[in-house]
């Protein structure tokens, strides 16, 4: 198994417990606020139309 960051493996897990392909999209940016976040969501979150949003801050 090669190196995976935080966001593969989380790919990689959740295809194999649903069984199918599932598109996920990183959308963090380094160095962001929880108030930037809040201030592009629409546009970068919920336009896309998720069926889930796994959100973390200040993970560094």
């Amino acid at each position: 198994m090669g190196h995976f960051n935080w966001f593969s493996w989380l790919g990689c897990s959740i295809r194999e417990w649903v069984g199918r392909h599932v598109t996920m999209i990183n959308q963090g940016i380094n160095g962001e606020t929880a108030e930037d976040l809040l201030k592009r969501i629409d546009r970068d979150v919920i336009s896309f139309k998720p069926n889930l949003v796994i959100s973390t801050f200040f993970s560094n």
